[in-house]
């Protein structure tokens, strides 16, 4: 059986695009990041959206959040230990981007 977090972006294509599976995605995608954030306070999903908006550099990354370049990498290593290592896969960081998208859209 396949779930958000295999089918990525294809379950929104392929699927029936109603908002339990919009929020299946974004759950699929970055729920631990979020839950890390709810739980402890922090800053991870705008840190990880900050990255991506920066293209992936780290010096624009925290100039965009106002945090020391080392602040940075802090907080991708815990996005790394918690959506896996190979969450900065090309076909991984589109999947991760149009759930922060998508989060963007429903706050």
């Amino acid at each position: 059986m396949s779930d958000a977090a295999t089918l990525g972006l294809a379950q929104l294509v392929l699927g029936h695009g109603g908002e339990a599976e919009l929020d299946a995605f974004v759950t699929g995608m970055i729920g631990p990041v979020l839950d890390y954030d709810e739980k402890r306070g922090t800053d991870l999903v705008e840190t990880l959206d900050a990255w991506f908006a920066s293209g992936s550099r780290p010096a624009e990354t925290a100039r965009r959040l106002h945090v020391h370049p080392n602040t940075v990498s802090q907080r991708l290593d815990r996005v790394g230990k918690l959506l896996g290592e190979r969450w900065k896969d090309p076909a991984r960081t589109l999947d991760l981007q149009m759930a922060l998208h998508l989060l963007r859209l429903r706050r």
